[in-house]
């Protein structure tokens, strides 16, 4: 009796792994005619440093969904840690070279059929990890690649295995992972890299947090008005809403133009009280013929508006 249950088990093991070979192959036949159609993702987008984690950070985008972010935390600069862009269903196939069945008890860090990743034990904690109530972004996989003898890739994992199953599960289309040397991330890049080729780990880092300290003290230049006229009227062109127009007692533009009469006039004006309601005090001088007139008008006049547009006033 026991010899019949064994053989049965053992029947049913092998019928088991027979489907899973025949899905494995189905799944790899899939992924050759998409990647000979030419359809490769848009490497993933870089975001402005994460200061609280003080992390390069990308946002990854997830077809149907918001896209998510993952980051990359201070790296020292002595690492030969290396960031590789890759193509998701690229790097699906190449880890489909070594395929094994989802929560298999004897596997490491194979890969199982896409369909399945979500059945992972672990699962639950890359669905938290990626949810977007998180409060930073989800740290980068660590990744290896070798060549096997037949020139195949392998791939291979520290760790991030269960939040890659996320990306692919999802169908994200592209994502960066942290590769421990240059050698294996040219490897990588190779199989699946999308983008750029590798970038040392801390240069990618510490150009990132460049960048936002240069942002950091760039202040940007106040909007100013632009002043220009029509014959006896005096238009104000508002480019943004009138409380963010500028700063009270800073100069207002000058703006030189020709009047239907022939004549020119020379505009100047500057803000004199902030607030919806502003006021502005323009001096026009007029130039006839090549001669500036004596006489210089000086008038005061107030803009009723609270919202971006055009206002006139009559002089």
């Amino acid at each position: 009796m026991a010899t019949l249950l064994t053989s049965l088990l053992d029947r049913t093991t092998l019928t088991e792994k027979g489907r899973f070979t025949r899905a494995v192959a189905d799944e790899k036949a899939q992924l050759d005619r998409a990647a000979q159609a030419g359809r490769i993702g848009e490497p993933p987008a870089p975001l402005p440093h994460d200061k609280e984690t003080d992390s390069a950070v990308w946002k990854i985008h997830v077809p149907n969904q918001p896209p998510r972010s993952m980051r990359l935390g201070h790296v020292p600069a002595d690492s030969g840690q290396h960031v590789v862009l890759v193509d998701a269903d690229r790097f699906y196939r190449a880890w489909l070279n070594r395929p094994m069945p989802v929560n298999d008890l004897h596997g490491t860090d194979g890969c199982p059929l896409r369909a399945d990743m979500p059945k992972d034990r672990k699962y639950a904690s890359a669905v938290e990890g990626f949810d977007l109530e998180a409060r930073t972004a989800v740290p980068l996989a660590n990744v290896h690649c070798q060549r096997a003898e037949n020139g195949e890739p392998r791939i291979m994992f520290t760790n991030g295995i269960t939040r890659t199953y996320w990306l692919l599960a999802n169908q994200a289309e592209s994502f960066p992972v942290l590769v421990s040397n240059a050698t294996e991330a040219q490897a990588l890049h190779e199989a699946a890299g999308v983008g750029p080729g590798p970038q040392r780990a801390a240069e990618v880092h510490a150009q990132s947090r460049q960048q936002a300290e240069q942002q950091a003290t760039v202040k940007p230049e106040p909007t100013l008005p632009v002043i220009s006229y029509s014959c006896s009227f005096l238009q104000l062109v508002f480019l943004t809403g009138c409380p963010a127009l500028a700063v009270p007692g800073s100069p207002g533009t000058a703006q030189t133009g020709q009047s239907s009469s022939g004549s020119k006039m020379v505009m100047t004006g500057s803000p004199s009280s902030p607030g919806p309601t502003w006021a502005f005090s323009v001096t026009s001088r007029c130039v006839s013929h090549g001669r500036s007139s004596p006489a210089h008008k000086r008038r005061s006049f107030c803009v009723y508006s609270t919202s971006p547009g055009m206002a006139t006033n009559s002089l």
